[in-house]
């Protein structure tokens, strides 16, 4: 042990001098006296058992895995005789329940193994992967006898004796550097033999063999890509059926980092459903396994297989993802997977009828609670597609200058459909059945979503939509606030939300409403920050949409909001001079630079207003001298 302390404490000096002398000479002698003492370190407390003794264990690996990366030559700089012996010493770890809680620091210690064995025997590298990708097809057969003789597996033992191409002739070789533990010794021939009895003992030696590929093929892509095929990847895959929460995590980042780098050998269609298939089970809540790692797992997985997969692909698997859309962007709390699901629906809607990913969908999600800013994506990618006219409910002919005067003219047959006013849309608002998909008390009643039949025209789903948002809008004005409405900051973050869609088309009526009804919000912010309000909202959206706003090239736009800036400055008196240009950069900044999902307190908001008070009067001044 007085050795071994020496020995650690010498390791540990040599890596903190690194940086200023990456080359000691003494080096050398350091790692011949380091390599002639790791194999009684390796034999004495590297030993899968039932009674391990976790620390010791832990720390030994943790000790092999810094010199692997700081000292390549105890290792031979990756020669495979010195490497995989140990490599074999460790995998049946993953399957000893008593250590599991530090399967990840196993996982280090042999992912920083393999890394050496990469740069020292690349072939010996190639057939590691290889016989990993064999074991995965072994365990699949195990898996799939539960499903017929589940008393059968669990009560018999089960050796699956493994990487046997790897491991032969390694042990004949002088230089290899430990041998087996007799109980992972196979009676004939060369491999691992590794106890997989149980599901407790295969699932996560599943796990962390699909894992170790993945990191494989991350790593060393070019080493390994031609030697994997889609029977393979659909091997690793099918274990989804088979697997505990962890194991179809591992399953979900592989076909993932599959699909980033080899994507002609992913079967998008099966993973695709599977995933559909998972998320519809949310019914009364999330089920005990979805978690938000689960969740952004099955997020990053769909993000590619939808970004890579052939239309057809898409067309097949739209109806069901649609159907899961809503719900499940409501009840995850992962971003990655609210991402992914409205990256999904925007491949659908470019590809497929109004009908399979019905746009009225899309209304009902500004309400929930929690919002998802990537709907904004969605509703720019609708309007898009739609038409932004027919949408919007801009007239032929019509300039921006003329949006605020037009009068409500009936539509004629080939004509976009105009945009109605709120107060008579309230009154001929249609019959409503069903509710939202939220259950919180915050939704209006009244902001139920009207039925809308399937229809075969985009321009009839246009003007439904239209209709929608006429009415959602009517239901977020600063006016509407009271007991049975949307809370404030629901529906400023809702109006937001679309103003930033929209903003790419101001050319429309339902633009300049909206953008008119966030600047009508200003005065009821400007109040409870003065009145010290304690609800809180995500100012940041907000200004994000006044910043595009007054972006816009349009004299209209600067017309709707120069009211409301000349009572800002009645209000405060009149804006004096900028301050080393401090109050005109804090807004910019703020809607720069701040997260989206930053809670900000009214009290900040009203040095927030003044400075984009002093940015419009910079636009008015430029747009005088233009014109």
């Amino acid at each position: 042990m007085a050795n071994l302390s020496t020995l650690v404490h010498e390791l540990r000096e040599r890596i903190a001098a690194s940086s200023s002398t990456p080359n000691r000479a003494d080096d050398f002698g350091l790692e011949v006296r380091f390599r002639a003492f790791l194999p009684n370190l390796l034999h004495d407390h590297v030993v899968p058992s039932s009674s391990v003794n976790e620390r010791e264990v832990v720390a030994v690996l943790k000790l092999i895995s810094i010199t692997a990366r700081n000292f390549p030559g105890v290792f031979y700089h990756g020669k495979a005789s010195a490497v995989l012996p140990v490599i074999a010493r460790i995998l049946p770890f993953f399957a000893e329940t008593t250590i599991q809680a530090q399967h990840g620091v196993i996982f280090e210690t042999v992912g920083s193994l393999l890394s050496l064995l990469r740069t020292g025997a690349r072939d010996a590298y190639r057939q590691f992967f290889l016989d990993a990708m064999s074991v995965v097809e072994d365990i699949l057969y195990t898996a799939s006898l539960g499903t017929d003789t589940s008393s059968f597996v669990e009560s018999t033992s089960i050796n699956l004796n493994c990487f046997c191409e790897s491991l032969k002739g390694i042990f004949e070789d002088p230089d290899h550097l430990v041998d087996l533990p007799e109980v992972n010794r196979p009676t004939n021939g060369s491999g691992i033999l590794i106890n997989l009895t149980g599901k407790k003992r295969w699932r996560p030696f599943a796990t962390w063999i699909i894992k170790l590929l993945g990191r494989c093929l991350a790593e060393g892509t070019v080493y390994v890509e031609g030697l994997i095929s889609m029977s393979d990847v659909s091997a690793a895959c099918s274990l989804l059926c088979y697997g505990d929460a962890d194991l179809q995590m591992a399953c979900f980042d592989f076909a993932r980092i599959v699909g980033l780098v080899i994507d002609d050998i992913v079967p998008y269609q099966p993973l695709i459903q599977s995933i559909s298939t998972i998320l519809s089970e949310d019914k009364q809540g999330l089920p005990v396994f979805r978690n938000i790692p689960y969740d952004t797992s099955i997020g990053g997985c769909l993000n590619v297989l939808y970004s890579s997969c052939c239309d057809d692909v898409v067309k097949l698997t739209a109806a069901d993802m649609v159907g899961i859309f809503s719900q499940s962007l409501w009840r995850t709390k992962s971003m990655e997977l609210k991402v992914s699901l409205c990256n999904a629906y925007m491949r659908i809607a470019k590809i497929c009828p109004s009908h399979i990913w019905r746009p009225e969908i899309l209304v009902d999600m500004l309400s929930f609670p929690e919002p998802c800013f990537a709907l904004i994506d969605c509703f720019k990618a609708v309007l898009s597609i739609l038409g932004p006219d027919y949408v919007g409910g801009s007239l032929p002919g019509m300039g921006s200058s003329e949006l605020s005067n037009k009068s409500i003219e009936t539509s004629r047959i080939g004509e976009k459909r105009p945009f109605e006013d709120l107060d008579i849309v309230k009154k001929k608002r249609p019959k409503m059945d069903g509710e939202i998909v939220s259950s919180e008390a915050d939704i209006m009643v009244e902001c139920k979503k009207p039925h809308v039949k399937i229809c075969e025209t985009e321009e009839t789903y246009a003007n439904n939509l239209h209709n929608l948002l006429v009415s959602f809008v009517g239901c977020l004005k600063a006016s509407s606030i009271r007991a049975d409405a949307l809370r404030p900051e629901v529906s400023l973050t809702a109006l937001s939300m679309l103003c930033i869609a929209f903003c790419r088309y101001p050319e429309t009526r339902l633009s300049m409403v909206i953008f008119q009804e966030m600047i009508s919000w200003i005065p009821w912010i400007y109040e409870q920050a003065k009145k010290g309000s304690s609800i809180s909202i995500d100012i940041s959206i907000f200004l994000e949409g006044i910043h595009n706003i007054l972006l816009l090239p349009s004299k209209a736009i600067f017309k709707l909001v120069a009211p409301i800036f000349g009572w800002m400055a009645g209000r405060r008196g009149g804006i004096p001079a900028a301050r080393d240009n401090r109050e005109q950069e804090e807004v910019e900044e703020i809607a720069a630079l701040s997260p989206r999902t930053s809670t900000v307190h009214l009290l900040v908001v009203e040095d927030s207003l003044g400075g984009l008070h002093e940015k419009f009067d910079r636009m008015m001044d430029s747009l005088e001298t233009l014109t």
